[in-house]
């Protein structure tokens, strides 16, 4: 416990000059907290959100880089199949249209020959 009472200070005091109170700093290197200090209870590293509200995106937090946001990929590997990402909604995976027109042709579409 500290001599005044307060966690955020580091105390000292010396025969000649008294007690003095240093603020402490409360800094983690991490870009993924905020840092800051409570009189009460000292030093606090409280992790930040990198959610970027955007369902395309995995969203993490590197303690060196800070947060990122990486887009995700969208297709299913179905030839037949066109993969999309909405930011709202997400991943959205359409049937491709086949259709030729063509009245003598069977419409169709082949998973692994399309």
């Amino acid at each position: 416990m500290s001599c005044d009472g307060d966690f955020c200070t580091t105390d000292y005091c010396s025969p000649y000059s008294g007690c003095s109170h240093d603020e402490l700093i409360c800094h983690d290197e991490s870009k993924c907290t905020e840092d800051s200090c409570d009189p009460s209870s000292g030093c606090i590293y409280k992790t930040i959100s990198c959610n970027d509200g955007k369902a395309c995106t995995v969203d993490d937090c590197c303690p060196e880089n800070g947060c990122s946001h990486v887009w995700i990929e969208c297709g299913d590997d179905n030839m037949c199949t066109d993969g999309s990402c909405d930011p709202i909604s997400g991943v959205s995976l359409n049937w491709i249209n086949c259709n030729d027109k063509n009245e003598c042709t069977r419409i169709w579409c082949d998973v692994h020959w399309s």
